[in-house]
């Protein structure tokens, strides 16, 4: 299950916390089991800046989505894989500053692999679960055995004696 809050101690031990706080001071995130910065997944300040000055945010949201394309959809494709596949508890620690940012990130999970997560279940799209098994093996090193059994755990295995 993938959460938002602000506070990471609504954390249980097992819990994988990602931190959206470019900010943070990194030896607060090391002492912190099962945790990471997110902060790859925080908008260029090139894009923060000209939206800024222009307003604009079909243009942020364009650059911004593009940019989470090219540079993210690896970290989001093992977050989504673990929280899905692992049944792994993964909250998302969010600052002051959110507005800006998570609600760019869902719609880019929702529009690449299908997730939505304010939804009761988290579930891939049937249509785009071909999108993820791709990203997992070419962009998270995945072993195509691994995605396969995880994507499709009733596939006929080829090991099977046929008659």
């Amino acid at each position: 299950m993938i959460r938002i809050d602000s506070n990471p101690n609504n954390r249980t031990p097992l819990t994988k916390v990602v931190f959206m706080d470019e900010n943070l001071d990194p030896s607060f995130i090391k002492n912190i089991p099962n945790a990471t910065s997110g902060t790859v997944l925080l908008p260029p300040p090139s894009v923060v800046r000209n939206y800024i000055d222009s307003n604009d945010l079909n243009y942020y949201t364009f650059e911004y989505q593009g940019y989470m394309s090219m540079y993210c959809r690896d970290f989001i494709a093992a977050m989504l894989y673990d929280a899905v596949f692992f049944n792994t508890d993964i909250l998302i620690v969010i600052d002051s500053n959110h507005d800006m940012y998570m609600n760019q990130i869902l719609m880019f999970m929702d529009n690449m692999y299908g997730f939505n997560i304010n939804t009761q279940t988290l579930a891939p799209d049937p249509n785009r679960i071909m999108t993820l098994r791709n990203d997992l093996v070419m962009l998270c090193g995945v072993s195509e055995y691994e995605v396969t059994s995880k994507l499709y755990p009733n596939a006929i295995s080829p090991f099977i004696r046929r008659r």
